[in-house]
Formats: structure tokens, sequence, C-alpha cells
């Protein structure tokens, strides 16, 4: 499992096949939203649901399951917007992460392809108005 921190605003968990094996293999249950989460509550994309049963629904073993988790109160990430040299988005990006929520989607490689996922996904920062 890959994490990447920038300055506890937000956390972005990318899972892998080996990671998901791995999880697996070492865990008598798989894990749940609880075990990412840090503190943040599971948005509409994972009610119900881990990342790593997400991450299942690419059929396949080469694929980005992400899991974002905003930590910060002020502030709220909006408009998605994502480019793919390769690979298709297999569960879109949630068009808002709200302020102390998680959110998870999943791009995976095109099937009977000799590539991956390949791309770049961006969202729009935006302050929280206090009304």
């Amino acid at each position: 499992m890959n994490t990447l921190l920038s300055d506890n605003f937000m956390r972005l968990i990318f899972l892998s096949e080996k990671d998901r094996n791995f999880a697996a293999t070492t865990s008598n249950s798989t894990p749940s939203i609880a075990e990412f989460a840090f503190n943040v509550i599971p948005g509409e994309s994972l009610e119900g649901t881990t990342l790593n049963e997400i991450a299942s629904k690419a059929k396949c073993n080469r694929y980005c399951a992400i899991l974002i988790q905003n930590h910060h109160h002020e502030f709220e990430l909006k408009a998605p917007s994502y480019y793919l040299v390769s690979g298709v988005n297999h569960s879109p990006p949630p068009p808002k992460v709200r302020s102390g929520y998680a959110e998870a989607f999943l791009f995976r490689k095109t099937y009977y392809a000799a590539t991956g996922s390949v791309g770049v996904l961006s969202y729009e920062i935006h302050k929280l108005r206090r009304d």
C-alpha cells in the first residue's frame, strides 16, 4: 500500500494487486474502512464497502484503487478531472470530497491490452464558506 501525505490536508491511499494479496494472506478478515480511514467518515462511494471490495471489482491484476481522505476543516475537493493515456475509469471519482470524509474510486487496465492504467487526476480545492 502506498500512501501520500500532504500537510495533513488529505491522504491518498493507492492499493495494488500485490497489496490486496498481502492483506488476504496476513489477515483472517478483509481490512475494513476503519483501518484505512484514520478518523474520517466514509463518503457515499464507500457506503457499505471497503477499498479492497472496490478493488476486487476490477477483475484484473492491473488497477489503481484510490482512497482520498480530506482531513482539512476549511477546504473540500470538487470538480474532479482526469486524463487517461491508457486504461479505463471503472468507478468514477466522486464529484466532491467533503471536509472530514473519505471517498474511493477505481481505474483499471483495458481488458486484453498490454498496458496498465496510466493517467492524471486532479480536483479543484474550494474553501468552505461560513454563512
